[in-house]
């Protein structure tokens, strides 16, 4: 299954099996911020077409923003959402208080990297398990082992490098005296440090500030491999992408899915991850 995230409606005649959407209220990481009042009308029109909706909800909440979220979970529920991204087991608790864990996958960004932890979330009731971007190739094939037909990855898009919830970009703008207005909710802006060559994206919104990789993630030369390993969710990201050219990488990906491609990516634009780079994750 090909899921990917809304940039607006018109990616909605993108060949993807669901779309991804949410608030900036109660997630981050988001290629767009959706209005809460389109929620409704916007999964009526995915489920027309056949396809699934799915919705973030994956801040980590502070005390002062648990109000309301119950209410959201509940509308979301309502609506009739096919799953709920989360990282903040205060959703869990929720769901959990009124019966929809089911439709709870957890999505914890970098933590979720052996089997042990996401059987502990298939127990507990959740959907699915979004594996960490961080672990490498042979891992996801073992992960995958273990639990079939049960986890996703993220296997295209820029990732986030760096979240704070410090107003970086304001802060960097207000030193200098100078209007932040322009720079805010802004995607074009890309930020370098002074010992390397990479230009990496930043984006500063109401819940602070996020620094991306300078390349996309392209797993189409491995595609068939995961899958052959039972894992056959996998997540496309088109933050500071053009429906071109995501259309023409579903396109790849589609065919990447059904067979071994020989294919080697432009080293120039994408970029592996970490499927041959070990981290200090374990």
């Amino acid at each position: 299954m090909l899921l990917g995230t809304l940039l607006n409606e018109e990616y909605l005649n993108l060949d993807l099996d669901g779309f991804i959407f949410g608030n900036k209220k109660y997630a981050v990481r988001l290629t767009a911020s959706f209005d809460i009042t389109l929620y409704s009308s916007l999964v009526s029109k995915i489920h027309s077409m056949n396809k699934k909706a799915y919705v973030y909800v994956n801040k980590l909440f502070t005390e002062f923003e648990l109000n309301g979220l119950e209410e959201h979970l509940l509308f979301l529920k309502e609506i009739n959402v096919d799953g709920i991204y989360f990282s903040d087991m205060a959703v869990y608790q929720i769901a959990k208080r009124n019966n929809f864990t089911s439709l709870l996958i957890y999505h914890p960004d970098t933590l979720s990297v052996n089997s042990y932890d996401a059987r502990v979330m298939k127990n507990l009731g959740v959907q699915s398990v979004v594996l960490s971007k961080d672990i490498t190739l042979e891992n996801l094939c073992m992960i995958g082992d273990k639990l079939p037909s049960y986890l996703q990855v993220l296997s295209y898009g820029h990732f986030p490098l760096f979240y704070s919830k410090r107003k970086l970009i304001r802060n960097y703008f207000d030193y200098y005296n100078i209007d932040p207005s322009p720079y805010l909710e802004n995607t074009s802006l890309k930020v370098k440090e002074n010992t390397r060559v990479e230009h990496y994206p930043i984006y500063q919104d109401d819940n602070g500030t996020i620094m991306y990789s300078d390349k996309k993630l392209n797993y189409a030369a491995y595609l068939y491999e995961i899958k052959n390993h039972h894992i056959d969710t996998f997540i496309m990201d088109f933050i500071f992408d053009d429906y071109e050219n995501a259309s023409n990488m579903i396109e790849l990906y589609r065919k990447a899915i059904n067979e071994k491609l020989d294919y080697k990516i432009d080293e120039t634009k994408y970029c592996l991850g970490y499927l041959f780079r070990k981290t200090n994750l374990r």
